[in-house]
């Protein structure tokens, strides 16, 4: 799993769902939950999360012009690769925060990938978790 702290800045909820924004460093992400009355875990801004998603719900892009609908971008270095026959693990740093990500070995060969080389880091906000945190003294 990926964590990457952050803070509760905005919620927006409807009968269904809690769109939740979150800030880390002044850039601005989004998780989208269940809605439930029962859990008021997420329903104020200020309080201390920790983003956290699963290394197969990631998307890795080169910084380019293309336009893709995902609003959770985590800009990034690769620090590690490791091809598979299926799959391939890649390890890269957001501010020195470790997000790995699980793609088609295919798709990283076509991406040329390589250490160092700057990526982007994308999670769809349905696949983003929130877990509680305490603030840092």
């Amino acid at each position: 799993m990926n964590v990457i702290p952050g803070i509760i800045s905005s919620v927006q909820e409807d009968e269904l769902f809690a769109r939740i924004a979150i800030e880390n460093n002044g850039v601005h992400y989004t998780a989208c939950i269940l809605n439930s009355s029962y859990d008021t875990t997420y329903s104020k801004p200020g309080i201390p999360v920790n983003m956290v998603f699963k290394e197969t719900d990631t998307i890795i892009s080169l910084p380019a012009e293309n336009v893709v609908c995902c609003r959770n971008r985590f800009h990034s270095s690769i620090v590690s690769i490791v091809y598979g026959a299926i799959m391939t693990r890649i390890a890269a740093d957001y501010k020195g925060f470790p997000i790995i990500s699980l793609v088609a070995s295919e798709s990283a060969r076509l991406l040329n990938l390589r250490i160092g080389l700057p990526v982007i880091c994308m999670v769809k906000s349905t696949s983003m978790m929130l877990s509680r945190r305490e603030l840092d003294s």
